[in-house]
């Protein structure tokens, strides 16, 4: 029994909606503004990217409105084949929200989010809170895909929301230097960070069934956690070890055997240490990459979605699966900046969606 994805949704600036955010993706398009009033240490407003709208404030209130605009665009891709008869399921909920490693209390953001969840038309019968980096997103679709085997009547409705805009989040990159951009004087003159990342904001969510009822996008055939040894805050290089066991437990997982890799998404940014660690894991896995296998960066288009990331790029993915459905694997890495890392391997059906 294989769970599958029965639709999904993603909101982030340049990419409002799922299906724009695949045209977002494709084409490197990205929407990146100065922050109305955080400064770098020479005093200069910070790239970021965000939705300029008036009535949102740079606040846990972003949530809310982030949560809301996903859930309606998941819900205008829900097939009407599909959607009537999931009403008599049991559904259940795993959200993802940034740890108190962000100095966020993810349980107030929870009472922000929830409001939206409570607009869902099908009742929820329990949510599950994942709180954590880039990666977590990969243990809440692990912990809802198990659940779904579990369970064939149990209908799983994974979302994941940030938003880096706060001044507390941006402070926190900027004194890690990871600000993309930033200046800091240097020899008596202001010099720009090469390095870093954009930060951004955005939500995503899946729905996921081990018996579907209708049409569906494509396969979760596995979700695979691990962890780095190397992690960023450690002076030494790192080598991709830990993601490199990740994706190729995943891989097995799948039952991919010798097939080669066509598509590889990747959450790294402008961060030297993830793109030795992604560089090293490239190269271990070379022998499973197609030659003329495609990478994807979404973090171009999206910016940094800090704990959406995984969400995202499974979101994005299993749209793309059902616009080809060519009958490939693709895998999905995740990094992080704390220990966990994550990889998923989706797997497009053979026809074309209705």
């Amino acid at each position: 029994m294989t769970t599958s994805v029965l639709a999904a949704g993603c909101v982030f600036p340049s990419g409002p909606g799922i299906g724009m955010a695949d045209v977002a993706l494709r084409t490197g398009l990205a929407l990146v503004r100065r922050h109305p009033f955080f400064v770098d240490r020479c005093g200069q407003r910070v790239q970021a990217s965000y939705f300029n709208d008036a009535s949102l404030k740079f606040n846990a209130s972003r949530w809310a409105a982030l949560a809301d605009a996903c859930l309606t665009d998941l819900q205008s891709q829900l097939d009407p084949e599909t959607s009537y008869p999931l009403a008599g399921r049991t559904w259940r909920a795993w959200v993802v929200l940034p740890d108190s490693a962000r100095c966020l209390d993810f349980h107030r953001l929870y009472e922000h989010v929830e409001p939206a969840l409570a607009e869902w038309p099908y009742p929820l019968d329990n949510v599950a809170l994942h709180p954590g980096g880039h990666a977590a997103g990969v243990a809440a679709l692990s912990a809802a895909a198990a659940a779904c085997q579990a369970d064939p009547e149990l209908v799983a409705l994974v979302i994941a929301i940030d938003s880096q805009l706060d001044a507390e989040a941006l402070n926190s990159l900027e004194v890690r230097r990871l600000l993309h951009g930033a200046k800091e004087m240097y020899e008596g003159a202001a010099r720009a960070n090469p390095y870093g990342r954009i930060p951004g904001e955005g939500a995503a969510a899946v729905v996921l069934s081990a018996k579907p009822a209708g049409p569906v996008w494509c396969q979760l055939a596995s979700a695979v956690t691990g962890h780095e040894p190397r992690i960023a805050s450690q002076p030494e290089p790192c080598t991709g070890a830990g993601l490199t066991d990740t994706a190729r437990r995943a891989m097995a997982a799948a039952g991919l055997g010798d097939a080669k890799l066509h598509t590889l998404t990747h959450d790294a940014t402008g961060e030297p240490y993830r793109a030795d660690e992604f560089g090293f894991t490239a190269l271990r896995l070379a022998r499973r990459l197609a030659p003329d296998y495609r990478r994807i960066t979404p973090a171009l288009a999206s910016a940094d979605l800090g704990s959406a990331s995984a969400v995202a790029h499974a979101a994005l993915t299993s749209w793309q699966c059902r616009q080809q459905s060519d009958g490939r694997a693709r895998l999905v890495l995740s990094s992080s900046d704390d220990a966990l890392r994550g990889a998923m391997v989706f797997r497009a059906p053979q026809r074309v969606c209705a």
